[in-house]
Order: structure tokens, then C-alpha cells, then sequence
């Protein structure tokens, strides 16, 4: 798997992040258990990069999704 280099331009970064329009949920105060299921190699790409242009964590983004998703539905 290939690895990502942590950004170099921290203005560049804090710019992403002030910017992102997905909020991050808050459940730092909560008991965490895994969710696994497989995924192609290019979404596991993809949605990693996505996750670090929003200055997010694969699982916070997952998360943000689901909560936007059950609100609309």
C-alpha cells in the first residue's frame, strides 16, 4: 500500500481545514469498536487522499458520511 507524505506547506494544510464543509462528528467521548469490510484497492486510495484534504481521519470522514446520510434519508 502505498504511503502518503504528510503535507510540507502547514498553510497550505490549516487553508484546507478552514475551508472543508464536512463537520467532524464528536465521539472522542465514546467506546470505539472496528467496522471492517473490504474495499478496492482506487476507493482506499481515493477516499484516504479525500480524508486528507479535509483534514480528517479515514474513520471521521466515514462517520461524517453516515451522519449526513441518515439525516437526508
Amino acid at each position: 500500500m502505498a504511503k502518503l507524505a504528510k503535507p510540507t506547506d502547514t498553510k497550505k494544510v490549516a487553508a484546507v481545514k478552514k475551508t472543508s464543509n464536512i463537520q467532524k462528528a464528536d465521539t472522542n467521548d465514546t467506546k470505539k469498536k472496528p467496522l471492517q469490510f473490504m474495499v478496492s484497492e482506487e476507493f482506499h486510495k481515493e477516499f484516504k487522499s479525500y480524508a486528507v484534504e479535509q483534514g480528517m481521519k479515514m474513520n471521521e470522514l466515514f462517520d461524517a458520511m453516515y451522519q449526513e446520510y441518515r439525516a437526508k434519508h
